[in-house]
């Protein structure tokens, strides 16, 4: 039981990309067995000649991943869900760019060169990936089609060995282990779901800022603000993220 596989008996198409290689983790034979009807790496998305891409970070940009994501979705007649993994800001961050690719700069006393290099290195890449998310918002609210983006991190950024940025601002504790609200801050990231249209209510997601959640339960809780129906599965999750919310 998946959220592809669910989605594909609802009569959605079910694609997954990532510019990657096929065969890390597996994804190019395990992605199918979880409800995908077609996958895409990085050989397959190169050969698509109506999207040209560019390189940031030594890897496939965000700005490019944006639109592989829109090409799929003006190909697609039926109702359409598609899943994707970027790369751009994927670490290792040392050096990945170049000082005349940088537009934004971070600046911190508490930092030697080393560690200022891989905060700064990361802080472009987030600044990119959320000018690709801008313009991604932009074209679904171009479209006539009803449309939902999720958009969530799997981790935070280590940023130096042991969490070293983390520990050298004070962020996180050296001498001692984490209390309940300092791990929260070190292992969670932001999300965001955004729709081109009104959406219904959901028990797992309230609009704001004020949510959490496990990333298991994310399109748990769209299914509900679609108004989706659920398979039993998913209600258990429901249940228990009444009782552990945020469980990982």
């Amino acid at each position: 039981d998946s959220y592809p596989q669910r989605l594909k008996s609802l009569g959605y198409s079910t694609t997954a990309l990532h510019p990657y290689f096929a065969t890390f983790y597996m994804r190019n034979t395990k992605y199918p067995l979880v409800g995908f009807d077609s996958t895409y790496f990085a050989d397959d998305l190169s050969a698509i000649d109506s999207v040209e891409a560019t390189i940031r970070g030594s890897q496939i940009s965000d700005e490019t991943f944006v639109q592989y994501i829109e090409h799929f979705l003006e190909e697609k007649e039926s109702p359409a869900f598609i899943f994707g993994i970027s790369m751009e800001g994927h670490q290792p961050y040392p050096n990945k760019f170049t000082d005349e690719e940088f537009d934004v700069r971070v600046e911190c006393s508490s930092l030697n060169d080393e560690l200022l290099n891989i905060l700064n290195q990361y802080t472009q890449c987030a600044a990119d990936a959320d000018r690709s998310i801008a313009d991604l918002v932009d074209y679904i609210d171009g479209r006539d089609r009803d449309t939902v983006l999720v958009v969530f991190g799997d981790h935070a950024p280590t940023l130096g060995a042991n969490h070293a940025v983390y520990c050298a601002t004070g962020f996180a504790p050296t001498d001692r282990a984490y209390t309940d609200e300092e791990r929260r801050a070190m292992f969670s990231t932001p999300f965001l779901v955004y729709s081109n249209y009104e959406l219904g209510e959901s028990d797992i997601l309230k609009k704001g800022d004020n949510n959490t959640v496990s990333s298991y339960n994310l399109l748990n809780g769209v299914f509900e603000l679609i108004g989706a129906p659920r398979t039993a599965y998913m209600s258990f999750l429901e249940d228990f993220n009444k009782t552990a919310p945020g469980y990982n």
